[in-house]
């Protein structure tokens, strides 16, 4: 492994020597002229609206990473996973069925995944997207995408509890303007898309319409039998349309109404996967107590690349080769916005901005998770004379979001400047989950209920439909001196909520009401001695709305004072710089955070709840239930940079360290029968172990080189290494997936309106577990692979 880790470095090490040297060969300073500076990198000069006004990415005193679509589109970036991959302290997974989108920053990862409200913040031009079936928006007319980290409560809401991700879409133009792009690569990736734009009354009324479609076939292959004539030949494939369009009327000087409709449809086949199965004779899990089946309940250790490394030895004839899962329906999500965003300088110094918001979203899944064995007698099984059947799962969700948030703001260019708003939204969400027992293996999961609100006849452990109300203002204000060199920031948001659940499992009983009131604050002071360099220092409240837990969780009564559990709250403190150096070829950004976490939206077993005798065959699962307690911690560096060696060369990197802990009262809710008092505590107690799914290292090292060919083309090419470091999937610190690297390349040639080029993800081919999940309760590990390497063509044009 070192050796191949050595080899990949100095691949990339002289790839990146040979544009140094085409840099610095005769002829190619002279040849450097207007037409190239066209294609050099920017100089930093980048800017964002994370703070809900037009600023250079350098002057913010916040941690922001934005990616531009033309770099997703030479990156080959086509979905968030890719976006975390170029993000430091930024990590995403949607596990195996890809409905529970989970952005994790900065180590604030959630234990609900199946929760309403995430822990990050994911937006469309300012507008929130709730469930994690909707955040997932590559394919989108993006013009670029900003990660901002840290709770962002006073501007974006409690949702932003350890940040925010906005997706910031291209507006209308008063000139016409068509672009287009089409991708072409291995395991059947097609993607193509086109907008066309401007004026429709010059001056008055201008417009613009985009349309995407994407398709992949995946690129792990399925080795279940017939798995091609059931559609799943192949693991990780989608269907992906997108369509917007927006109008953008300007009446008076002064004055912008831009209207936007969005629409994503995406169908989606399940991650390449595998599953550690201590039911089955033909598995083996390593460490931990021991389960009546003979089985003990937990892995230690890396969990492997690959099914082969689980295998016990037992049934060898029950193993295909490579992957197998019996084909299955997957995922289906569609998401639809309506926008509207008014601005009106009502005078020089006085700015009035409303928005409208409305959201539909619909997600649903049908998977199983049993994998890698035929499942075709009882010799399979640890248990004599257990029945060879296996469970599907079912995850279905509806979505209505609307929003109105209106702000007035002034700045006249002198030393204060402030704005303060108010706003309200209305959010009905309903959610189920459960399982379908008993079902045959040797076939495919067949489905054709795709009705978000049918339990489709399976078990159901939760049943809820929950609205929210929620009201707000906020204000900020700044105050410069020192001859503008020393900015002094404040700002808050008080918000009260209104929680209201029913019980659909219950739907006699009252209704579950709870009202929460909150004000969560930030300061700020930036520190600018010159235009070049910046210092800046932060403190910032974030707040996560609280729940129901219903009634009952599958068929467990819960206690009065289970059935809610609160708010959580963190605090995070930041310092950090920012600046350029040598004339502007030296960029950069630092930023070290602490991170204290209270009141933890935890998961704990019902006081009702009893364990089976035997907890094979799915039927000992334990019902899920959330408390409010236990504490955790998370610090740690960030760095990005990028130095121009010279007008063709420019290297990048960033790096991102982050120690996530659990402190006093948090608890494993399993560990009192899978433990053992050697791997893990019985109590529980998980204080000091590292917080799951949240990598301690991560970064990436590239280059870009680009130079004129003659004076109407130019070349460029480019790769970047990516670096994730070893991951625990749950707060016992058993089992982990392991470090991997992954490569990344480009090259091609532009001119003034197209360009053409190839790219290719994971070079090498890696073969790495990118998440799991785990179900101790029933012997049972979920691993998800990465992709394996995927390639292909892509043309833009830009008229």
């Amino acid at each position: 492994m070192a050796r191949h880790h050595i080899v990949r470095t100095s691949a990339l090490l002289s790839s990146i020597c040979t544009a140094a040297l085409l840099a610095s060969a005769p002829g190619t300073a002279s040849a450097q002229s207007a037409e190239s500076v066209r294609s050099a990198p920017a100089s930093g000069d980048i800017i964002v609206t994370a703070r809900r006004t037009e600023e250079r990415l350098q002057d913010v005193p916040l941690s922001i990473a934005a990616i531009s679509s033309k770099d997703m589109a030479e990156k080959g970036v086509t979905d968030l996973q890719d976006i975390a991959n170029y993000t430091p302290g930024l990590r995403f997974t949607d596990f195996l069925s890809k409905f529970n989108g989970n952005a994790v920053i900065r180590g604030l990862s959630q234990t609900n995944v199946q929760n309403a409200v995430g822990n990050t913040g994911v937006f469309i031009d300012g507008i929130y997207l709730q469930r994690g079936y909707m955040v997932d928006s590559q394919l989108g007319d993006v013009q670029r995408i900003e990660v901002v980290k840290g709770p962002q409560s006073a501007l974006y809401g409690q949702n932003t509890f350890s940040g925010a991700i906005n997706y910031v879409l291209n507006e209308p133009t008063d000139e016409l303007h068509a672009s287009g792009r089409a991708s072409v690569g291995n395991g059947g990736y097609t993607d193509v898309r086109a907008a066309v734009g401007g004026p429709i009354v010059p001056g008055i009324l201008s417009g613009r319409i985009y349309y995407a479609t994407a398709d992949f076939d995946g690129v792990w292959k399925n080795n279940f039998p017939g798995a091609g004539s059931s559609g799943m030949a192949d693991f990780g494939g989608y269907k992906r349309r997108n369509f917007s369009a927006s109008l953008k009327l300007t009446p008076t000087d002064g004055m912008a109404i831009t209207g936007t409709y969005y629409r994503l449809t995406r169908n989606e086949k399940i991650r390449a996967f595998y599953t550690i199965d201590g039911n089955l004779r033909e598995d083996q899990l390593n460490c931990g107590a021991v389960g009546s089946n003979g089985s003990p309940y937990l892995w230690c250790g890396n969990l492997p690349s690959s099914p082969a490394g689980k295998r016990s030895g037992e049934n060898a004839d029950h193993y295909p080769d490579g992957l197998f899962a019996a084909p299955q329906p997957g995922m289906r999500a569609k998401t639809e916005m309506y926008h509207v965003a008014a601005e009106y300088a009502f005078s020089p110094d006085w700015t009035f901005n409303y928005d409208f918001g409305r959201v539909r979203g619909e997600g649903i899944e049908q998977s199983s998770f049993a994998s890698n064995s035929y499942y075709l007698d009882e010799s399979s099984f640890r248990l004599p004379g257990q029945s060879p059947t296996f469970s599907m799962q079912r995850e279905a969700g509806l979505m209505k979001y609307t929003s109105h948030d209106a702000r007035l703001a002034f700045d006249n260019g002198g030393p204060f400047t402030f704005d303060f708003g108010y706003f309200r939204s209305k959010t009905s969400d309903a959610f189920l989950f459960g399982l379908r027992l008993g079902m045959q293996p040797g076939g495919p999961v067949l489905s054709d209920n795709w009705d978000p609100l049918d339990d489709g006849g399976v078990i159901l452990f939760n049943n809820r439909r929950t609205n929210y109300k929620i009201d707000s203002g906020y204000g900020r204000v700044g105050l410069k001196l020192l001859d503008d060199q020393l900015t002094l920031g404040a700002e808050a948001r008080y918000t009260h909520t209104e929680l209201s659940t029913i019980d659909m499992q219950t739907p006699d009983l009252p209704a579950l009401e709870a009202d929460y009131n909150n004000l969560t604050p930030r300061f700020s002071i930036r520190y600018e001695p010159s235009m070049d360099m910046m210092f800046y220092a932060s403190a910032a409240k974030g707040v996560k709305a609280g729940g129901f837990n219903g009634y009952v969780t599958g068929s467990v009564e819960l206690l009065p004072e289970e059935r809610a559990y609160g708010e959580e709250v963190n605090w995070t403190y930041e310092v950090g710089t920012k600046g350029s150096l040598f004339n502007n070829r030296f960029n950069y950004s630092l930023a070290a955070f602490y991170i204290d976490w209270q009141k933890r939206q935890i998961s704990a077993p019902p006081a009702n709840y009893v364990p089976p005798v035997d907890s094979t065959q799915g039927g000992g699962a334990v019902p899920g239930a959330y408390i409010s307690g236990g504490s955790a911690e998370s610090y740690g560096v960030e760095l990005t940079a990028n130095y121009r060696v010279s007008t063709p060369l420019t290297l990048n990197g960033s790096f991102a360290w982050q120690h996530a802990t659990a402190k006093d009262g948090a608890v494993a809710p399993t560990a009192s029968s899978t433990c053992d008092d050697i791997v893990c505590r019985t109590d529980g107690n998980v204080a000091g172990n590292y917080l799951g799914n949240v990598p301690q290292f991560q970064g990436t090292f590239g280059f870009d080189y680009r130079t004129p060919v003659n004076d109407s083309l130019d070349f460029f090419m480019g790769a970047d290494e990516i670096y994730r470091g070893k991951m625990y999937v749950d707060e016992t610190n058993t089992a982990s997936t392991a470090a991997y690297f992954l490569t990344n390349a480009r090259v091609g040639v532009s001119a003034d309106r197209w360009k053409g080029f190839f790219w290719v993800k994971n070079l090498l081919d890696e073969k790495y577990a990118e998440a799991s999940f785990v179900v101790p309760s029933i012997f049972q590990y979920n691993v998800n692979l990465g992709d394996r390497r995927t390639f292909g063509v892509t043309l833009t044009f830009d008229y």
